[in-house]
């Protein structure tokens, strides 16, 4: 039976940052995830200096940075889109020594992180593969995978549940979700531009009463927005090409943009009230969910493990 010091359930940015922080005290770390490759579409889009600073002990801060983008003004604004509120973002180095937000575009985020960990020989990767089963034991955890077909088990002193809002390892371990009350549909879309149309580089909160919408321009044409679904709305319209156009009219169209996607999300607060169950401990969205107007939902996540890998080394110096 093959055996880690570490596994990891999820390889998005909070799983892959875990696993190079744990690499770096020379642990054998595995990675398992259902999927294939980086995220197809971008999800998180927010990075501030703190994570910044996590990403530079990789030698990362300046690759992120160089393929991001800083927004130089926030508005909150009326349905026109006529400032009622003003916010000035400096994109000066902050007291952190790294810019204190940029807008990134998270496969390429993913694809960036991949490159380290496929160049450390402390972590193993498995993907196109399922956790499927585990069970806590007095020297660690019994993990049971399934790989092309064909379960196999292995042995880990820790599990990290990083998988994701619906965390098959939060759901396991019968870990509840404490719900703060705010749960409301938002159509996400992500769009990027076929030409300069010289849209300012801004942060936009339309404060519109009949349809909120959050605009951000992110990294070399990428544009990212966020309108809530009211409660008269059809959902089956909303996910109508020619009625999602008419939403984004006010900035792109067709002649100068590319639609990337169109999605219909829940965004939650929430958290959960256990964080682990003897050896195994969940992280990132399976442990707390928050509404992603701050975009701070990844960095909390990023946050949970480089607090947890300092932490861990000094469990596993002593296992």
């Amino acid at each position: 039976m093959e055996k880690f010091d570490v596994a990891i359930c999820g390889f998005g940015p909070v799983g892959a940052t875990l696993s190079l922080l744990l690499a770096k005290y020379n642990y054998k770390v595995l990675i398992i995830e259902k999927n294939q490759g980086p995220c197809k579409t971008a999800r998180a889009i927010n990075t501030d200096g703190e994570q910044l600073r996590i990403f530079d002990q990789f030698n990362l801060a300046e690759k992120v940075i160089a393929n991001s983008n800083q927004i130089e003004k926030v508005h909150f604004s009326n349905k026109d889109l006529e400032p009622i509120q003003t916010i000035i973002a400096s994109i000066e180095d902050t007291e952190m020594g790294w810019p204190n937000q940029v807008l990134f575009y998270q496969p390429e985020l993913e694809s960036f992180l991949r490159e380290k960990i496929q160049s450390s020989e402390n972590i193993e990767v498995k993907e196109s593969t399922e956790l499927v089963d585990f069970k806590n034991t007095s020297d660690g955890v019994d993990v049971v995978i399934n790989e092309k077909n064909q379960n196999t088990k292995l042995k880990s002193k820790l599990l990290f549940g990083c998988d994701g809002a619906s965390s098959f390892v939060r759901k396991k371990l019968n870990i509840d979700l404490d719900d703060f009350g705010y749960n409301q549909k938002w159509l996400v879309c992500d769009a990027h531009l076929t030409q300069n149309i010289y849209l300012k580089n801004e942060l936009i909160q339309v404060c519109d009463p009949k349809r909120p919408c959050t605009f951000l321009h992110g990294r070399r044409g990428h544009l990212r927005f966020e309108f809530r679904v009211m409660p008269e709305d059809n959902l089956k319209e909303l996910k109508d090409e020619a009625f999602i156009w008419n939403l984004l009219s006010p900035w792109i169209n067709k002649k100068n943009a590319i639609l990337e996607r169109a999605d219909i999300y829940n965004f939650h607060a929430c958290i959960a009230n256990r964080w682990n169950i003897n050896n195994v401990l969940i992280a990132g969205d399976s442990a707390h969910q928050m509404p992603p107007f701050m975009g701070a939902g990844m960095g909390t996540g990023i946050r949970d493990v480089t607090n947890l890998s300092w932490k861990i080394h000094l469990i596993l110096q002593k296992k």
